[in-house]
């Protein structure tokens, strides 16, 4: 009966260190995931798989109403389900209006995947006027893409590399006259700017405005977030590995 109750002890000196570790991992997980809801404007993450709407979780009521678009299957490191956009026929998804006013700070977020692009200047997601630095929108103006503001633009990317039919993680920082752009967990992009977006206007995605058949998006896109500060670092790599509030 000794030996028994001397192996019981040995088995929990060995386990309860991994124990702790297991729940230590758990609990920076779930605070993470937290902290990503400090700030949250906009979270659509497309998780119904059919109808014509995604609805936000952030709470704020700005569901987006889908026009000629289809849900398929999203991106593995998310597990959710994506918005397919034909790139013709009047494709775009679209919120009520939303405040994100003047140059106060934030973040945006989505993931998308498309191959060579069919439109002029596709817009995968927009926010604002067509007045000078009074947008904030992600667009391809060949050969490079990235963000937008009308003569404010930051759009580094090579359409070449990442329009590539696979699925790629887009985060966009904006503080202090500051833009930071992010492609996959990677920040290439460090740009002074100062933007001045307008207020209460609806987001646009797949598209930049209703009737501008030269902007449609071609392509899947998922689960765009807004945040009105500027994530840091660790929440940043916790996004763009799938991470979500």
């Amino acid at each position: 009966m000794r030996w028994f109750f001397a192996l019981f002890s040995c088995f929990l000196l060995l386990t309860q260190p991994r124990l702790a570790f297991s729940q230590s991992l758990t609990q920076n997980v779930l605070t993470n995931s937290t902290n990503l809801r400090n700030g949250l404007l906009f979270y659509a993450p497309c998780s119904e798989g059919s109808g014509t709407t995604c609805y936000d979780y952030s709470g704020n009521g700005h569901t987006l109403t889908l026009t000629n678009v289809s849900f398929v299957s999203g991106p593995p490191q998310y597990n959710l389900y994506a918005l397919s956009f034909p790139g013709s026929g009047s494709s775009y998804a679209i919120t009520n209006n939303i405040n994100l006013s003047g140059p106060q700070p934030r973040t945006v977020s989505l993931w998308f995947n498309a191959g060579s692009p069919t439109a002029q200047y596709p817009t995968l997601f927009f926010f604002g006027t067509d007045s000078l630095c009074e947008s904030f929108s992600l667009a391809t103006t060949n050969p490079g893409f990235g963000l937008h503001g009308y003569s404010c633009d930051v759009n580094p990317y090579p359409i070449s590399t990442y329009f590539n039919n696979s699925w790629h993680n887009y985060l966009v920082t904006y503080t202090a006259n500051t833009v930071i752009e992010y492609m996959d967990c990677n920040a290439i992009v460090y740009s002074s700017l100062t933007l001045n977006t307008a207020a209460f206007k609806p987001i646009v995605v797949g598209l930049e405005a209703v009737g501008y058949t030269n902007t449609y998006f071609n392509g899947y896109l998922t689960a765009p977030i807004i945040w009105t500060r500027a994530l840091n670092n660790q929440e940043i790599q916790s996004v763009c590995h799938g991470g979500h509030p």
